[in-house]
């Protein structure tokens, strides 16, 4: 029997070692400067490096899990596939993009990133808000 929630779970698994990675740059970066909390050196001078890593990371970490919850939910619905999969390439895309874009500084890549990260949140929200109202008035 094949899973009802296989999308979520792949994107999940995406989106995780994403973040895995993203964790790493953080760890390189630590060592890199020998900073074991923080983003601050001995001298308590701000390492852009590191405090850029954690930034990201940290970021990631904040829209990750809406984004999975809110796509399980329509998933869940039984939704249509290629919606499905529309919106979880957009959404790990625009992650992609902003992470990279901040990394090497580059406003429009992260701009980008950033957009099409919140369009994807807010398309799911949206969906996750109206279609149970329409359901449940086509009941009536």
């Amino acid at each position: 029997m094949v899973s009802t929630i296989i999308y979520t779970a792949c994107y999940g698994g995406l989106l995780t070692l994403t973040y895995i990675a993203l964790s790493f740059r953080v760890i390189a970066q630590r060592r890199k400067h020998k900073v074991s909390y923080g983003d601050k050196n001995k001298e308590g001078k701000t390492i852009r490096e590191l405090a850029l890593a954690i930034s990201v990371h940290n970021n990631a970490g904040q829209y990750i899990p809406i984004f999975l919850l809110l796509l399980l939910f329509v998933e869940l619905q039984q939704f249509s596939a290629v919606l499905i999969n529309i919106v979880g390439l957009t959404f790990v895309l625009g992650r992609l993009l902003h992470a990279y874009g901040m990394t090497v500084t580059n406003f429009r890549l992260r701009l980008i990133g950033m957009v099409l990260t919140l369009l994807m949140i807010i398309l799911l929200a949206l969906i996750n808000s109206v279609w149970p109202i329409y359901a449940l008035l086509s009941f009536v």
